[in-house]
C-alpha cells in the first residue's frame, strides 16, 4: 500500500517542526498525514526512555490483514507502494538527521 504519512509521538515542542515534514511529504508524495499515536510493541522501551517515536502509516491501513500470517509475502507488495514508501522514509530520515539539534523530547 502507498504511505499515507506518519503516526509521531513526541513531544508539543517537536509536532510544528514534525508538521512541516510531513507538509513537504504530502506535496511530493501524497504521504502528509500526521497523527498523533506511534507506540507499537517495538517502541515502547524508546517511548518510556522519552525518546520520539514515528511509524510509516499506509493507506488504506489493512496492513494487519496481512502481518504475520501465512499471506505475508513478497508477492502482495506492489513495487511502486514500496518505492514510494522508501522515499517517504528516507526522506523523513534524512530531515531528522539533517536537523542541527536533536528533535525536543
Amino acid at each position: 500500500y502507498p504511505p499515507a504519512g506518519f503516526d509521531f509521538t513526541g513531544s508539543e515542542n517537536a509536532w510544528p517542526w514534525m508538521r512541516g515534514v510531513a507538509a513537504y511529504l504530502g506535496e511530493r508524495l501524497d504521504a502528509g498525514a500526521l497523527k498523533p499515536g506511534a507506540g507499537a510493541a517495538d517502541l515502547m522501551p524508546l517511548l518510556a526512555a522519552g525518546v520520539p517515536c514515528l511509524s510509516l502509516r499506509m493507506h488504506p491501513n489493512n496492513y494487519f490483514w496481512f502481518h504475520h500470517t501465512a499471506a505475508d509475502t513478497v508477492d502482495k507488495v506492489a513495487p511502486a507502494d514500496l518505492q514510494r514508501c522508501t522515499a517517504a522514509l528516507a526522506v523523513m530520515t534524512f530531515a531528522l538527521a539533517d536537523r542541527e539539534t536533536p528533535l525536543p523530547r
